[in-house]
């Protein structure tokens, strides 16, 4: 089944059967106003050059991401993308100072074999969400493709076997599909993720993306 074919039963489905807010399961919206107002916030101690919006021990924030992960409620990543966006503003000026300096979003990869099982990337529908509300000034970029199917993250049992379960996952590309052949001196490349909670992913894709000589790395996580 093609993912265009897959979208339109998606879409057929919800006009029959509306959606259940992932939140308080009331018909409607499938996050309603009153949840998306409670989603809590991340207050922990960011870590440097890390913005996670969401904490990710509320139930309905882990609803949120199972869904956009596994159910393809790219609706949710409508809803969550102003708020994101809103956060990319802390690095706006470093890169506006200077003519045509783009933020350049960058999602995290998934394997190939995964988007073929799942029929999307979350996080590509995520970043192209954030795009679409401002592309003058953000420019999505797939800068990095994933090599290995690795296991998730929170299988493994220790730091060693999460740092070996990354280790030479991710690639980066030789030409960026938007961009001039890796053209990013004097750009800030924010990176975009669902979850971290070791870090191990996001500090695997600045390693790689440091060979493309940008300004500044950065990285925006929906829940933390």
């Amino acid at each position: 089944m093609s993912i265009n074919i897959a979208k339109l039963i998606h879409i057929i489905a919800n006009i029959f059967f509306p959606h259940l807010c992932v939140g308080c399961q009331r018909p409607g919206q499938i996050l309603c106003l009153a949840c998306q107002k409670k989603l809590k916030p991340y207050v922990e101690d960011q870590a440097e050059n890390i913005i996670s919006v969401f904490s990710y021990q509320d139930k309905v924030v882990k609803n949120v991401i199972w869904h956009l992960k596994y159910k393809r409620a790219d609706e949710l990543a409508d809803i969550l993308a102003p708020v994101l966006k809103s956060q990319l503003a802390v690095f706006y000026s470093e890169s506006y100072d200077e003519k045509n300096k783009k933020l350049i979003l960058v999602p995290v990869p998934m394997h190939k074999s995964k988007i073929k099982a799942r029929g999307q990337d979350h996080v590509l529908v995520l970043a192209r969400a954030i795009e679409k509300l401002d592309p003058e000034n953000i420019e999505l970029a797939q800068l990095i493709v994933k090599t290995k199917n690795t296991k998730s993250q929170v299988a493994c049992r220790d730091r060693n076997e999460r740092l070996g379960n990354l280790a030479g996952a991710f690639l980066l590309r030789k030409n960026a599909p938007t961009l001039p052949p890796l053209s990013l001196s004097g750009h800030t490349i924010v990176i975009l993720d669902d979850v971290t909670t070791t870090g191990t992913t996001l500090k695997e894709m600045i390693k790689e993306l440091k060979k493309a000589k940008p300004q500044k790395i950065v990285a925006l996580t929906v829940a933390g």
